[in-house]
């Protein structure tokens, strides 16, 4: 049934494809926020997917009290964090702390201890700043500053499971160079066929956008 659509992540647990999907550009009545989460669960709708600094993180946090309620506790839900990487510091250790504070404060409005899923993500399109000249030229720099601190949330099991969006191939194998935790999933805004056949051959989940079914 189109409900019951998972994918099987590198944890060896699953995520449901079937998502309520929040985003600052159309979702800003936190009202609506709420009831989707309330409403969407009897059906099916167990994928929650956010940014870790989506402005209306409170409304969330109430559309999961109100459905624990109706008979949905918070492990009925699958939550989906994904830190965007809109830009660079000069100083890696801002980098670090801005990304700690983003997910520790996450975390703190929803009252959650644990996401199912953390995700670094780079968009698709990136100005001319920084991190376009970065990514592009210095993927080993982007992965060492990233994993490790998805690695060490992962251990305290504060993220049950770790993934990236929209890195590139040089990226992902500067990751593995590391020989920490192989990425437990792999999620793709536009397909990439050197990308699908690099997880692959490194054993990580892969999905595509267009494999979710969206409320």
């Amino acid at each position: 049934m189109e409900r019951n659509r998972i994918v099987r992540l590198g944890t060896g647990g699953f995520m449901p494809l079937r998502r309520i999907q929040f985003n600052e550009r159309t979702h800003r009545n936190p009202e609506r926020i709420t009831n989707a989460i309330v409403r969407g669960a009897p059906r099916g709708y167990r994928h929650i997917s956010f940014e870790a600094d989506f402005p209306y993180l409170d409304a969330i946090r109430e559309g999961l009290i109100i459905a624990a309620r109706h008979g949905y506790p918070r492990r009925y839900f699958f939550l989906r964090m994904t830190v965007t990487l809109r830009k660079l510091h000069e100083e890696e250790e801002n980098n670090r702390a801005e990304f700690i504070l983003r997910f520790e404060n996450a975390l703190r409005i929803l009252r959650v201890r644990q996401v199912n899923l953390l995700i670094s993500r780079v968009p698709l399109h990136l100005n001319e700043t920084n991190l376009s000249c970065r990514f592009d030229r210095n993927h080993e720099l982007l992965a060492r500053l990233i994993w490790p601190m998805m690695c060490h949330y992962c251990y305290q099991r504060r993220a049950h499971a770790i993934g990236l969006s929209n890195w590139s191939v040089l990226g992902l194998f500067h990751i593995m160079s590391l020989r920490m935790i192989v990425p437990h999933a792999y999620i793709q805004e536009r397909f990439s066929r050197r990308v699908f056949l690099a997880c692959l051959e490194l054993n990580i989940a892969y999905i595509k956008r267009s494999d979710f079914s969206s409320h």
